[in-house]
């Protein structure tokens, strides 16, 4: 017999694009210290990183990837939920984007 919570998941409620966006840059400072990171909204939930020096794009791309989805089990393909400080307001969710391209200068 199957239990509530499994017939109907729960899911933290979805980030915003800006709020995510503050969280990728915040995990990237703490993984690559002295490098300067510009994250983006480009279109829709697309981010865009762009930095120069320091960490080649698979270095990047690892720090980044666990935004996208969460594979631990078939049934979920999600974000893991994080929780986000913007001006002050914490806020916890999960980071929805569809694609996060690198630009390495």
């Amino acid at each position: 017999m199957l239990r509530s919570d499994e017939l109907f998941p729960t899911y933290a409620p979805a980030l915003t694009a800006p709020q995510t966006a503050t969280h990728l840059r915040r995990m990237l400072w703490r993984s690559f210290p002295g490098v300067r990171f510009s994250v983006s909204r480009k279109h829709g939930r697309m981010l865009t990183v762009s930095w120069s020096g320091g960490p080649c794009e698979v270095e990047e791309a690892t720090v980044a990837a666990p935004l996208l989805a969460d594979y631990t089990t078939p049934e979920r393909r999600r974000a893991q939920p994080v929780t986000v400080t913007r001006f002050g307001r914490t806020t916890h969710g999960t980071p929805l984007v569809d694609a996060i391209a690198l630009r390495r200068r």
